[in-house]
């Protein structure tokens, strides 16, 4: 009985970790492809940052 078991653990955490691989390696390819590049970004400086908070209180 302790050998199935260890067995049927085995068995069970190999077709775990590969899911979890195929899975990991699917949701990398999709990150990649929706990544934002820095240059798409604005540049915000601290005159930039510091209009806006002027502008709410004002």
């Amino acid at each position: 009985m302790n050998i199935l078991y260890k067995t049927t653990l085995l068995i069970t955490m190999a077709v775990v970790t590969w899911k979890v691989v195929e899975i990991e390696k699917n949701t990398r390819k999709l990150d990649y492809s929706l990544s934002v590049s820095s240059s798409d970004l604005p540049k915000l400086s601290a005159n930039s940052i510091a209009s806006m908070y002027s502008s709410k209180n004002s």
